[in-house]
């Protein structure tokens, strides 16, 4: 979707959520700034914050090449930075790691989310399985905390393939510091 078609489609939705009493619209899994932007326009459209949280390959990029910073810099160009804040999700702590390293100081403090994915596969080798990979549940509760800590994320949590053994090992590890 471009800008505008995103704005469109999500306007109906977030307009529905702000009728209903929501304080804050999320969104997960943005593979590209376009639809991010149209997320970010209805939420502003309601006066309500808004939270992007883009998802990232093995690579570190979006599913469309661009890198985590650019995406951000090009939602915030579009929207005049309404965006609360940003995040990553749906990823592996290994994936985010080059995303979260290349942030300039400003767009880091911007970035307070990460929603972990259990498995290093990626997704498309994650699509293909017929079994769910559920990680190295210790490894992945270390890699989490230390990025909390590393980047100041006030919130981290698990995406796919993760259960409560997974979010007990990041709570371990993060409340272990």
């Amino acid at each position: 979707m471009t800008c505008e078609e995103s704005h469109k489609f999500h306007t109906a939705r977030v307009a529905g959520l702000a009728k209903g009493g929501v304080e804050w619209i999320q969104a997960m899994t943005m593979n590209y700034y376009e639809e991010a932007v149209g997320v970010v326009r209805a939420a502003k459209d309601v006066n309500l914050p808004v939270t992007i949280m883009f998802t990232v390959e093995t690579n570190g990029k979006l599913g469309s090449g661009m890198t985590l910073a650019e995406a951000i810099k090009k939602v915030d160009e579009a929207t005049d930075s309404y965006t609360r804040d940003f995040g990553l999700n749906c990823c592996h702590p290994s994936h985010c790691e080059s995303s979260l390293a290349s942030l300039d100081a400003a767009t880091l403090a911007r970035v307070k989310q990460l929603r972990v994915n259990a498995s290093k596969l990626s997704h498309a080798e994650l699509d293909e399985c017929e079994e769910l990979d559920y990680g190295n549940i210790e490894e992945l509760g270390a890699e989490a905390a230390a990025q909390k800590e590393k980047y100041n994320l006030t919130h981290v949590g698990g995406c796919c393939g993760t259960d409560n053994r997974h979010l007990e090992a990041m709570a371990k590890h993060i409340l272990k510091k």
